[in-house]
């Protein structure tokens, strides 16, 4: 019957009630509250056993107990527990209905009940004990009366699997386990003892020295988009002085320069005989200059 593990925990679920057990005997309300006041996963993990029966495998761990009293005033003992996949299956199908305890009366020579084991089974207490009464005595074992056992909500089970702080001292007493020394505390670093106006004066200057430095960065960066754009106007006259430079490498300005200098006179000679000549209107002032051709 043993199924994948689950990291799922269910919410308290009743497994006994004070009274007696499969075999006649008696579940003394006692027994329930030592189990849960001792009960330590770390110390001895009682484990889910369909039917008693180990050959099948577990089904399962318990992972905490409590002890209550009802209305009626019975004491009855709780446990949140870690099923399988296969249990939760089975328990949702209607099979293994109910649950029966394992307790140790008297665990490590301790004189206090601890819980060995848990059972689940599908016989309640009217029916099938002769079978859980064989199975008892066969292995030396108490096994408490079957009560109704359904697991109807789970959570995501927490990763400390160890007791709770409080409980831990007790079972150490208890079953002879040394308790492990308190680490040590370190001890609290003194605040310095300077004047307090030396104190805000030193963080008055390490604020203005972090202004100055956010003003000197601006201004490397304002200074470095100026010269990003200086760089993009030369880039430009580059350019322009390169296409002027290829215009002028033609065959057509080569011959341009060439005939220049013959041109150079026959332009100036033009120009003096338009000089020479006489004024179409000599009363008139003209204002307007001759003509030169350069």
């Amino acid at each position: 019957m043993g199924g994948t593990s689950s990291q799922l925990m269910t919410d308290w679920i009743c497994i006994a009630t004070e009274g007696e057990t499969v075999d006649g005997r008696d579940i003394p309300a006692s027994w329930l509250t030592e189990m849960a006041e001792t009960y330590d996963l770390e110390l001895y993990t009682a484990l889910i056993w369909p039917e008693h029966e180990r050959y099948w495998g577990n089904s399962g761990e318990v992972l905490e107990l409590k002890a209550e009293a009802n209305d009626a005033g019975l004491t009855k003992l709780y446990a949140r527990l870690c099923p399988t996949d296969d249990l939760i299956y089975s328990n949702r199908r209607n099979q293994l209905l109910f649950a029966s305890i394992e307790p140790v009366e008297n665990f490590r020579n301790s004189g206090k009940a601890y819980l060995k084991g848990l059972g689940v089974t599908n016989t309640p207490a009217s029916i099938g004990t002769d079978r859980m009464r064989f199975n008892a005595e066969q292995n030396n074992a108490i096994y408490g009366a079957p009560v109704p056992f359904v697991i109807d909500m789970v959570t995501t089970r927490p990763g400390d699997k160890t007791m709770s702080e409080e409980k831990k001292p007790l079972w150490q007493s208890l079953f002879g386990a040394k308790q492990p020394e308190p680490a040590p505390v370190p001890a609290p670093v003194p605040a310095p003892q300077g004047d307090n106006k030396e104190f805000t004066e030193a963080l008055k200057g390490m604020a203005q020295a972090v202004v100055d430095l956010e003003q000197k960065y601006s201004a490397l960066f304002g200074d470095a988009e100026k010269i990003t754009q200086l760089e993009k106007t030369v880039g430009d006259i580059k350019t322009q002085i390169t296409e002027i430079t290829q215009l002028f490498s033609t065959e057509q300005a080569k011959e341009l320069f060439t005939a220049l200098p013959d041109l150079m006179p026959k332009f100036k000679k033009l120009d003096e005989t338009f000089s020479k000549l006489p004024d179409p209107n000599p009363g008139e002032k003209d204002n307007t200059a001759a003509p030169m051709i350069v």
